[in-house]
């Protein structure tokens, strides 16, 4: 192993050479995934906008089910009324 104040033999310098070069491509690889701020902030946009229509489209749901349910008492209503309409006829 050489000194601190020694030259770098030619196979050391290749070494050193390569081993910054793994770790140059590591570093871009790793930077390179890093979410940019921009693209960030335009994916909270988007999640927070597609947040909005789910909530939107629930409580369409629930009005939509309340309806239903609504409906669903006046059929049973009227099919009772009907019974008892048919029940009371002669036959």
């Amino acid at each position: 192993m050489t000194g601190r104040r020694d030259a770098l033999t030619a196979e050391e310098q290749e070494q050193l050479r390569l081993w910054y070069a793994h770790n140059d491509l590591e570093e871009t690889t790793l930077l390179s995934a890093a979410p940019v701020p921009s693209r960030l902030a335009d994916l909270e946009s988007r999640v927070q906008q597609v947040t909005g229509k789910v909530v939107v489209q629930a409580q369409h749901i629930d009005t939509l089910t309340a309806e239903n349910s609504r409906l669903r008492q006046q059929i049973a209503t009227l099919q009772r009324l009907l019974s008892e309409k048919l029940a009371g006829q002669p036959a």
